[in-house]
């Protein structure tokens, strides 16, 4: 989040150091909005609540989540490569570039393989 939009939306108070926030669903559904139309064409943002709901969330100390997806890349398996070395090589778990690819297993990697990944956000 740009830090000039969090500066608008919290408060701390300069005696109890209490921090509130004062944040328009209207203002986040618009920064959100804003977020997706920046990604690339084959991204998107999901979350299962309302901006409304978020705020309301936030301002009860719960951390709302949004998904920020993008459609898989794909990755060029090398000779003697394991499905491990390139999950460390891409900084992400086996399991997501697993979950990616329908029935890849640390055993039936094999090089010059095509493996499909998501995009590390």
């Amino acid at each position: 989040m740009p830090a000039e939009v969090k500066r608008n939306w919290v408060a701390v108070d300069p005696v109890s150091y209490a921090i509130s926030l004062d944040i328009d669903p209207d203002d986040l559904s618009a920064l959100l909005e804003n977020w997706e139309e920046s990604l690339s064409g084959d991204g998107s943002l999901s979350f299962d609540v309302s901006p409304s709901e978020i705020v309301e969330d936030w301002q009860n100390g719960l951390n709302p989540i949004v998904i920020v997806q993008h459609a898989p890349t794909t990755y060029r398996v090398s000779a003697g490569e394991s499905l491990w070395a390139i999950s460390l090589k891409l900084g992400m778990p086996m399991w997501r570039i697993m979950e990616v690819n329908e029935g890849l297993t640390t055993s039936n990697i094999e090089a010059r393989h095509a493996v499909d990944h998501p995009l590390q956000e």
